[in-house]
Protein backbone atom coordinates (compact mmCIF):
# COMPACT_ATOMS: atom_id res chain seq x y z
CA UNK A 1 0.00 0.00 0.00
CA UNK A 2 1.21 3.44 -0.74
CA UNK A 3 2.09 5.96 2.07
CA UNK A 4 0.20 8.56 2.95
CA UNK A 5 1.41 12.10 4.78
CA UNK A 6 -0.92 13.96 6.27
CA UNK A 7 -1.32 17.85 7.28
CA UNK A 8 -2.03 18.48 10.84
CA UNK A 9 -4.11 21.64 11.30
CA UNK A 10 -7.40 22.12 9.29
CA UNK A 11 -6.91 18.32 7.83
CA UNK A 12 -6.53 16.15 10.73
CA UNK A 13 -7.69 18.33 13.26
CA UNK A 14 -10.05 21.42 13.87
CA UNK A 15 -7.67 23.60 14.79
CA UNK A 16 -8.69 27.03 13.10
CA UNK A 17 -10.70 28.21 16.11
CA UNK A 18 -8.48 27.72 19.12
CA UNK A 19 -5.96 29.39 16.69
CA UNK A 20 -7.69 32.25 15.67
CA UNK A 21 -8.55 32.93 18.91
CA UNK A 22 -5.61 32.78 20.62
CA UNK A 23 -3.85 34.65 17.46
CA UNK A 24 -6.34 37.45 17.70
CA UNK A 25 -5.98 37.92 21.67
CA UNK A 26 -1.85 38.01 21.37
CA UNK A 27 -2.16 40.33 18.75
CA UNK A 28 -4.72 42.59 20.83
CA UNK A 29 -2.63 41.97 24.17
CA UNK A 30 0.76 42.69 22.97
CA UNK A 31 0.76 44.53 19.56
CA UNK A 32 -2.41 46.63 19.91
CA UNK A 33 -3.59 44.87 16.45
CA UNK A 34 -7.50 44.62 16.74
CA UNK A 35 -8.68 41.79 14.49
CA UNK A 36 -11.20 39.46 14.77
CA UNK A 37 -10.23 35.23 14.58
CA UNK A 38 -12.43 35.23 11.34
CA UNK A 39 -10.08 37.93 9.53
CA UNK A 40 -7.15 35.48 10.69
CA UNK A 41 -8.11 32.11 8.80
CA UNK A 42 -5.72 32.99 6.14
CA UNK A 43 -2.90 32.72 9.00
CA UNK A 44 -3.72 28.98 9.97
CA UNK A 45 -1.54 26.37 7.88
CA UNK A 46 1.59 28.62 7.13
CA UNK A 47 4.62 28.82 10.10
CA UNK A 48 4.05 31.39 12.24
CA UNK A 49 7.34 33.33 11.79
CA UNK A 50 6.28 33.95 8.38
CA UNK A 51 2.37 35.49 9.95
CA UNK A 52 4.36 38.09 12.34
CA UNK A 53 6.75 38.88 9.42
CA UNK A 54 4.29 40.04 7.35
CA UNK A 55 1.96 41.55 10.28
CA UNK A 56 5.98 43.42 10.81
CA UNK A 57 6.11 42.49 14.18
CA UNK A 58 8.95 41.25 16.70
CA UNK A 59 8.80 37.60 15.17
CA UNK A 60 10.75 35.74 18.27
CA UNK A 61 9.03 37.75 20.52
CA UNK A 62 4.90 37.32 19.48
CA UNK A 63 6.45 33.66 18.66
CA UNK A 64 6.95 33.34 22.51
CA UNK A 65 3.58 35.33 23.85
CA UNK A 66 1.33 33.05 21.07
CA UNK A 67 3.12 29.34 21.67
CA UNK A 68 2.53 30.12 25.58
CA UNK A 69 -1.30 31.02 24.93
CA UNK A 70 -1.93 28.25 22.26
CA UNK A 71 -0.57 25.42 24.49
CA UNK A 72 -3.03 26.81 27.61
CA UNK A 73 -5.59 26.04 25.25
CA UNK A 74 -5.17 23.65 22.58
CA UNK A 75 -6.40 20.65 24.31
CA UNK A 76 -9.85 21.74 23.35
CA UNK A 77 -8.87 20.76 19.45
CA UNK A 78 -11.20 18.20 18.14
CA UNK A 79 -10.78 15.82 15.67
CA UNK A 80 -12.43 16.89 12.18
CA UNK A 81 -16.02 13.84 12.22
CA UNK A 82 -14.75 10.78 10.65
CA UNK A 83 -11.66 11.43 10.93
CA UNK A 84 -10.56 9.06 13.76
CA UNK A 85 -12.53 6.24 12.28
CA UNK A 86 -10.75 6.95 8.66
CA UNK A 87 -7.19 6.24 10.34
CA UNK A 88 -8.22 3.00 11.78
CA UNK A 89 -9.15 1.92 8.98
CA UNK A 90 -5.79 2.70 6.88
CA UNK A 91 -4.00 1.16 9.97
CA UNK A 92 -6.17 -2.25 9.93
CA UNK A 93 -5.39 -1.94 5.27
CA UNK A 94 -1.92 -1.75 6.40
CA UNK A 95 -1.45 1.64 4.85
CA UNK A 96 1.94 3.36 6.55
CA UNK A 97 0.79 7.05 7.64
CA UNK A 98 2.82 10.13 8.90
CA UNK A 99 1.63 14.00 9.78
CA UNK A 100 4.12 16.28 7.86
CA UNK A 101 3.00 19.81 9.39
CA UNK A 102 4.27 23.00 10.02
CA UNK A 103 3.30 22.73 13.60
CA UNK A 104 5.57 22.46 16.33
CA UNK A 105 6.56 18.37 17.10
CA UNK A 106 6.05 19.04 21.12
CA UNK A 107 2.34 20.38 20.02
CA UNK A 108 1.57 17.80 17.92
CA UNK A 109 2.57 14.99 19.91
CA UNK A 110 0.67 16.43 23.28
CA UNK A 111 -2.31 16.34 20.98
CA UNK A 112 -2.33 13.18 18.91
CA UNK A 113 -2.00 11.45 22.65
CA UNK A 114 -4.54 13.21 24.02
CA UNK A 115 -6.74 12.77 21.27
CA UNK A 116 -5.51 9.06 21.53
CA UNK A 117 -4.39 8.73 18.33
CA UNK A 118 -0.87 8.52 18.58
CA UNK A 119 -0.58 4.86 17.89
CA UNK A 120 -2.21 4.98 14.28
CA UNK A 121 1.29 7.13 13.01
CA UNK A 122 4.42 5.09 11.91
CA UNK A 123 5.87 8.75 11.74
CA UNK A 124 5.20 12.36 13.05
CA UNK A 125 6.98 15.18 11.94
CA UNK A 126 7.10 18.81 13.06
CA UNK A 127 8.49 21.73 13.63
CA UNK A 128 11.03 22.31 16.58
CA UNK A 129 9.53 24.64 19.34
CA UNK A 130 11.22 27.78 17.99
CA UNK A 131 9.76 27.10 14.23
CA UNK A 132 12.68 27.95 12.58
CA UNK A 133 12.84 24.64 10.65
CA UNK A 134 8.78 24.77 9.63
CA UNK A 135 8.65 24.86 6.07
CA UNK A 136 6.17 22.39 4.85
CA UNK A 137 8.43 20.81 1.64
CA UNK A 138 11.46 20.28 4.78
CA UNK A 139 8.86 18.57 6.87
CA UNK A 140 7.53 16.52 4.14
CA UNK A 141 11.43 15.34 3.31
CA UNK A 142 11.78 14.32 6.59
CA UNK A 143 8.45 12.14 6.72
CA UNK A 144 9.54 10.29 3.95
CA UNK A 145 12.84 9.86 5.50
CA UNK A 146 11.44 8.42 8.13
CA UNK A 147 9.38 5.97 6.35
CA UNK A 148 11.95 5.00 4.23
CA UNK A 149 14.24 4.36 7.56
CA UNK A 150 11.28 1.94 8.38
CA UNK A 151 11.45 0.23 5.12
CA UNK A 152 8.25 1.61 3.95
CA UNK A 153 8.09 1.85 -0.15
CA UNK A 154 7.25 5.69 -0.62
CA UNK A 155 7.72 6.07 -4.11
CA UNK A 156 3.65 6.47 -4.90
CA UNK A 157 3.50 8.46 -1.33
CA UNK A 158 0.90 10.92 -1.20
CA UNK A 159 0.58 14.23 0.55
CA UNK A 160 -3.22 15.50 1.85
CA UNK A 161 -3.64 18.95 3.20
CA UNK A 162 -6.05 21.98 2.67
CA UNK A 163 -3.49 24.79 1.88
CA UNK A 164 -1.03 25.57 -0.93
CA UNK A 165 1.63 25.07 1.30
CA UNK A 166 1.07 21.40 1.22
CA UNK A 167 0.53 21.47 -2.22
CA UNK A 168 4.11 23.32 -2.60
CA UNK A 169 5.82 20.97 0.15
CA UNK A 170 4.26 17.72 -1.73
CA UNK A 171 6.10 19.60 -5.07
CA UNK A 172 8.89 20.21 -3.90
CA UNK A 173 9.41 16.44 -2.87
CA UNK A 174 7.82 14.81 -6.18
CA UNK A 175 4.20 14.18 -4.76
CA UNK A 176 1.01 14.51 -5.28
CA UNK A 177 -1.53 16.77 -3.05
CA UNK A 178 -4.61 16.27 -2.47
CA UNK A 179 -6.48 18.89 -0.59
CA UNK A 180 -9.83 18.48 1.42
CA UNK A 181 -12.68 20.93 1.15
CA UNK A 182 -13.09 20.95 5.06
CA UNK A 183 -10.17 23.25 6.20
CA UNK A 184 -9.15 27.01 5.68
CA UNK A 185 -7.98 26.65 1.78
CA UNK A 186 -9.88 28.73 0.06
CA UNK A 187 -10.97 27.74 -3.86
CA UNK A 188 -8.12 29.06 -6.33
CA UNK A 189 -5.85 26.93 -3.73
CA UNK A 190 -8.20 23.83 -4.11
CA UNK A 191 -8.30 24.48 -7.95
CA UNK A 192 -3.94 23.71 -7.61
CA UNK A 193 -4.20 20.80 -6.37
CA UNK A 194 -4.15 16.90 -7.73
CA UNK A 195 -7.45 16.20 -6.07
CA UNK A 196 -10.15 17.75 -4.09
CA UNK A 197 -12.23 15.62 -1.49
CA UNK A 198 -15.60 16.79 0.09
CA UNK A 199 -15.89 14.14 2.91
CA UNK A 200 -13.35 11.83 4.81
CA UNK A 201 -14.88 8.79 3.58
CA UNK A 202 -14.21 10.27 -0.32
CA UNK A 203 -10.76 10.73 1.22
CA UNK A 204 -10.81 7.43 2.42
CA UNK A 205 -11.93 6.03 -1.14
CA UNK A 206 -9.23 8.25 -3.00
CA UNK A 207 -6.71 6.78 -0.45
CA UNK A 208 -7.35 3.37 -1.13
CA UNK A 209 -8.58 2.83 -4.37
CA UNK A 210 -7.12 5.78 -6.88
CA UNK A 211 -4.80 4.23 -9.02
CA UNK A 212 -1.18 6.38 -9.42
CA UNK A 213 0.34 6.81 -12.52
CA UNK A 214 4.22 7.85 -11.83
CA UNK A 215 3.58 10.03 -15.44
CA UNK A 216 1.67 12.54 -13.66
CA UNK A 217 4.05 13.11 -10.55
CA UNK A 218 4.97 16.86 -10.44
CA UNK A 219 8.38 17.88 -11.82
Amino acid sequence: MRAVLFDFDGTLADSAPIITQCLSEVLREHAGINLEPAALLKYVGPPLPDTFAELGLDIPRMTKLYRQRYLEEMLSTPLFPGIEVMLRNLKARGVPVAVASSKPLNAINILINHLGIADLFDAVCGASPDETNGSKATRVAEALTSLRHQGVDTTDALMVGDRIFDIEGAAANGLRCVLVEWGEGPADEQALAWRTVGTVAALERLILTETLERADVPA
